[in-house]
């Protein structure tokens, strides 16, 4: 926001919109380009929702779902049924929940990215998607358990993500085709047909017209279809003209991305990847530009001379760091059983007074400050 002038970017636009004022008057709405910051076109009319992941179209109406749960439930949520009766006491009163997206459960029936139509999913390295997941899910439970102990959650909120048999479910529906670098003698669902090919994969131009001129030539020879992402608009333009001027004529340039790449030519696309890959049997290259103003410079390493090597040299006081949680305060170690398997928990206090309990292996780092 600068003077009279308001710039948003709705996520349900291509291009963000510039929203013009004379005085307390809304003067003119335009769409504009992000790198060139020129008006593309009028804009008639523009919904702008809040800025917020969770949203509820009637807080009454939300805060009957919340009553109907917490009635519905049973046994030792008595800690979970006074949280969401506070919670339903304030909505009623017209306040704004800060923890909604603890409700997620109760207010979307989503599979999240998984919502959206599409025709093909593309798995890369499944095995690697199912031992990470499988992992996610063994983590996201002992989460989950110190949340209904401590009321926060309850069942009918406890569900914030698909498990690895819903994936499945996923992947057969959307016609999933493995993209595995070795082998497998078996996939997560049943396989028509099996092939075979080979990528080479090569650095990203740095930006040298003399450097592509070299890449292009045996490319063009061979009779490649070409595809260069070469960042913005404006530099996708220059760069159709300057191949063009190369002597390359059936070089075409397509500011948004076309469904089919024209054959046998060098098309020239918007954006950047991290690297090009070249793949013969299809006849197919693709070039991506790199900022060649990025900074080489290797992140320093963490000091270790104050470091800590046994758990022996922990105090109660001292801070430690979790990979998830973040910054706490150690309190101690205390051994808790769960599923009848008794182990080695942290106890550590967080910021705003939250408290939680970590296997050992979770701690990646702790030092005495």
């Amino acid at each position: 926001m600068r003077g009279g002038i308001i710039d948003i970017f709705p996520t349900y636009l291509n291009e963000p919109v510039r929203i013009e004022f004379w005085g307390d008057t809304v003067d003119t709405i335009s769409s504009f380009d992000i790198d060139t910051q020129r008006r593309s076109g009028k804009v008639d009319f523009i919904e702008i929702t809040p800025a917020n992941e969770v949203l509820v179209d009637d807080n009454f109406k939300f805060a009957d779902k919340i009553e109907a749960l917490s009635k519905g439930l049973k046994g030792k949520a008595i800690k979970a049924r006074e949280k969401l009766n506070n919670d339903i006491d304030k909505l009623r009163q017209g306040l704004h929940l800060n923890c909604l997206d603890k409700y997620l459960p109760l207010i979307y029936n989503s599979n999240g990215v998984f919502d959206y139509d599409f025709d093909r999913l593309f798995v890369v390295e499944s095995a690697r998607v199912k031992e990470k997941m499988i992992k996610q899910e063994k983590l996201n439970l002992e989460e989950l358990k110190w949340f209904v102990e401590d009321g926060t959650l309850c069942k009918g909120l406890d569900k914030f993500n698909l498990n690895f048999d819903e994936l499945k479910s996923v992947y057969e529906k959307h016609n999933a085709i493995y993209m595995d670098s070795l082998p497998r003698g078996s996939f997560d669902t049943p396989v028509a047909h099996l092939a075979n090919f080979r990528v080479q994969s090569f650095n990203a131009w740095s930006g040298t017209l003399s450097q592509l001129k070299e890449e292009l030539f045996p490319l063009f020879k061979g009779g490649y279809t070409v595809c260069i992402m070469a960042g913005t608009v404006r530099a996708g333009k220059a760069l159709c003209k300057d191949i063009e001027d190369m002597g390359f004529i059936n070089t075409v340039f397509f500011e948004k991305r076309p469904e089919k790449l024209q054959n046998k030519a060098i098309n020239i696309l918007t954006g950047t990847i991290q690297s090009g890959f070249q793949i013969s049997d299809m006849k197919l290259a693709v070039i991506t530009h790199s900022k060649t103003n990025q900074s080489t410079k290797k992140a320093k390493k963490a000091s270790s001379k104050n470091a800590i090597h046994s758990l022996d040299e922990l105090t109660v006081g001292d801070y430690i760091v979790h990979n998830i949680h973040g910054i706490g305060v150690f309190e101690g170690i205390h051994a808790l059983e769960l599923n009848k398997v008794k182990k080695d928990y942290i106890k550590s206090a967080m910021q705003r007074a939250i408290r939680f309990t970590c296997l050992l292996p979770n701690l990646i780092w702790y030092q005495n400050i």
